[in-house]
C-alpha cells in the first residue's frame, strides 16, 4: 500500500466541468448555472458566468422532490432570461426539468453522456426509461460524444430521429493533462512507494462493476507471473464496501494483493501527475461510455491505453496506434496486450506520442466546447 496519500476531494461540478462553463459562457456571452454543488461559488461568477446554487435538504425522504420543486421554481423565475436549457445528464432531475422547460415553449438540448441508461430495468428504471423517452423526443437537439453511441442509446429511446443528433466529443484540457518529464516524476513515485524501475498500470474512474475491474485484477495476476515489478492503481470512490471488498479477495486468490493499489479519490489536479506516473492506463469497461473522459486525459499525457470496445471509445482509440482496443470481458488479452506494451518501451513511445496528437486533433477542450457553443447559439 502507498506510503503518501494524494490530496482527495470529492468530485463536483467545478472540479469536473468548470473548464469547460468557462469556455462556454466565453463563447456564448451569458451563461446561468443552477446546481446543487456544495462547493462556495465565490470568484466563480464572472460577467459571463451566472451561478445559482440550490441548497439540498439534508432528509433523503424529501430531498428528491424538493430539488424538483427548487430548480422548477429557479427555471420559472428565470424564464424571461435564458433563450435555451442545455442538460447534460440523464437523472431524474435533469429529465424533469427538460420536460417542464418545454412547457413554458423555451429551446432544449440534451447531451446524453453514456449508453447504459437505467439498468437493470426495475418499476423505478422503466419509469426513468419512460421520461428519457420523452425528454428525448422533446428535445431540439441531441448531443453524443459519438456516433457510436446512437444505437445503444435507441434501445432506450426508439424512435429518437438521428436528424436531431449532432456530435460533440468530450475533450481534454490539453494545456494541463500534458507529458511531464520522467526525472520530475521520480518525487512522486518515491513518495507512493514504487520502485523507480518498476511499471505502474493505472485506471481512473468509477469503482463499480460495470468498469470490468474484476477483470483487470484478474489480467493482474496473470502480469505479475511474467513480470513481477508491475504495480496497478485503482483510483475513484469506494462507494460500494462489499465490492471493494470482492475486488481485493480476487487480488488475494490471484496472489497479487500487494501489487494493487486502492487509492480512492483523489484531487482533479493530482490526475495529470498520475496520468504520467503510469506506463499505461486501462479501461476495461463493461459497457455503457460516451467516450471516456479520464481515458483522453491519460491519452493526452503520451500515455498508451487499452480499452474495450464499448460506447464511442474506439472513435478515439485507433488500435494499434494510439492504444488498444479489447473484447469486453477478455483479461487474458488485456494481460497480452499489458505485458506487450510493457516488454517494448519504444512501443510505448510511439503509441504515447500517436495518442497525445490525436487528442490535439480531434478531443481538445477548446475547440470542441467552441464547437458546442457555436451550435447552442443556434438553436
Amino acid at each position: 500500500m502507498p506510503k503518501f496519500k494524494p490530496p482527495s476531494k470529492e468530485s463536483s461540478l467545478f472540479a469536473t466541468f468548470y473548464e469547460e462553463i468557462q469556455i462556454l459562457a466565453q463563447k456564448l456571452g451569458k451563461l446561468t448555472i443552477i446546481t446543487t454543488t456544495k462547493e462556495k461559488s465565490k470568484n466563480k461568477t464572472t460577467k459571463n458566468l451566472c451561478i445559482y446554487q440550490i441548497k439540498d435538504k439534508k432528509t433523503p425522504k424529501i430531498k428528491g422532490l424538493y430539488r424538483i420543486i427548487a430548480f422548477a421554481t429557479k427555471i420559472y423565475t428565470l424564464r424571461n432570461n435564458f433563450d435555451c436549457l442545455f442538460i447534460r445528464n440523464f437523472s431524474s432531475l435533469e429529465l424533469t426539468m427538460l420536460i417542464f422547460t418545454k412547457l413554458l415553449k423555451k429551446k432544449c438540448v440534451f447531451l446524453i453522456p453514456g449508453t447504459w441508461i437505467y439498468e437493470p430495468a426495475t418499476p423505478k428504471n422503466l419509469f426513468l426509461r419512460l421520461l428519457f423517452r420523452i425528454a428525448t423526443s422533446l428535445s431540439d437537439l441531441i448531443i453524443l460524444y459519438s456516433w457510436l453511441m446512437l444505437e445503444p442509446i435507441k434501445k432506450y429511446a426508439p424512435t429518437l430521429n438521428s436528424n436531431k443528433v449532432r456530435i460533440v466529443p468530450n475533450g481534454v484540457n490539453i494545456k494541463r493533462f500534458k507529458p511531464i518529464k520522467r526525472e520530475k516524476l521520480k518525487f512522486f513515485k518515491k513518495k507512493l512507494g514504487l520502485p523507480q524501475n518498476g511499471y505502474v498500470v493505472l485506471y481512473v474512474g468509477r469503482v463499480s462493476h460495470s468498469k470490468g475491474l474484476e477483470d483487470l485484477i484478474l489480467a493482474a495476476g496473470i502480469v505479475c507471473k511474467k513480470l513481477p515489478k508491475v504495480h496497478f492503481i485503482i483510483v475513484g470512490n469506494h462507494y460500494h464496501v462489499d465490492f471493494i471488498n470482492q475486488l481485493k479477495l480476487i487480488a488475494r486468490k490471484n496472489n497479487v494483493y500487494n501489487k494493487i493499489i486502492f487509492m480512492g479519490a483523489v484531487s482533479n489536479n493530482f490526475i495529470p501527475i498520475l496520468d504520467n506516473i503510469a506506463d499505461i492506463f486501462v479501461m476495461p469497461s463493461k459497457g455503457g461510455e460516451g467516450i471516456t473522459r479520464a481515458m483522453l486525459e491519460a491519452m493526452s499525457c503520451g500515455t498508451p491505453v487499452i480499452t474495450t470496445n464499448v460506447g464511442g471509445n474506439p472513435d478515439a482509440v485507433i488500435n494499434g496506434e494510439t492504444g488498444f482496443i479489447i473484447n469486453v470481458g477478455d483479461y487474458e488479452t488485456l494481460a497480452n496486450k499489458i505485458l506487450t506494451l510493457l516488454k517494448d518501451s519504444e512501443l510505448r513511445r510511439k503509441i504515447g506520442i500517436n495518442a497525445r496528437k490525436r487528442i490535439i486533433n480531434r478531443f481538445s477542450l477548446e475547440k470542441n466546447m467552441s464547437h458546442l457553443a457555436q451550435i447552442l447559439a443556434r438553436v
